[in-house]
């Protein structure tokens, strides 16, 4: 009898330590998903506002506002 329970112990033992690497490696993956921050600093050359440049000829409009062919 002390023997079944000492192995049910130990089974708890397995499980529990089971549970406790697989919620850190989950903590450990969303935290090393969430790592490149850096994307959004202010700095960065990704997250600039393109600079936009129209040609005025390519939307120029005639006097009834319609484009030019």
């Amino acid at each position: 009898m002390n023997n079944q329970n000492n192995l049910h112990t130990v089974k708890t033992l397995e499980r529990k330590n089971f549970f406790i690497k697989l919620i850190k490696s989950f903590i450990g993956l969303v935290l090393f998903s969430s790592f490149p921050l850096k994307l959004f600093n202010r700095n960065n050359k990704y997250l600039k506002k393109a600079e936009i440049k129209i040609n005025p000829l390519a939307v120029s409009r005639n006097k009834d506002n319609r484009k030019n062919d």
